[in-house]
């Protein structure tokens, strides 16, 4: 029964977070959550639409500096041996990991994505000849 409620209040936590995800205006366009938090406290995600102008990889060092330490990885398709799938971000909500953590997780993310949009913004402008 201990191990059940570790993992229930792990799964509600995940749940939280996917939720606050996708209630985020600028987390909710670019993610897209693709595991089964019905029986497992972990969260994958995928790029909603494709790639945008970064990789998970770069998101996943960036949320370094804030102390996040993110793995990333590629999904097989065709070769189980072989990943050559979609990039996703795997994130396990330990029992550790409080709510208002996770929280601080979604903010910082938001950042980092603002961040990167803005960046490539400029990019755009300065190829455009506007900078």
């Amino acid at each position: 029964e201990g191990y059940r409620s570790v993992i229930c209040g792990s799964v509600a936590r995940a749940k939280k977070f996917v939720s606050d995800l996708d209630k985020s205006q600028v987390l909710d366009q670019w993610f897209e959550n693709i595991s089964d938090l019905d029986h497992y406290p972990i969260i994958v995600l995928k790029w909603r639409h494709g790639e945008r102008g970064w990789t998970m990889k770069e998101l996943s060092d960036a949320l370094r500096t804030f102390g996040w330490t993110i793995p990333t990885y590629q999904l097989p398709t065709h070769d189980h041996e072989e990943p050559d799938g979609m990039d996703v971000l795997r994130i396990v909500v330990r029992q550790n990991i409080t709510g208002d953590k996770l929280f601080q997780l979604v903010q910082n993310m938001e950042q980092v994505v603002d961040r990167f949009q803005s960046g490539r913004k400029r990019r755009s402008m300065f190829d455009a000849g506007r900078l």
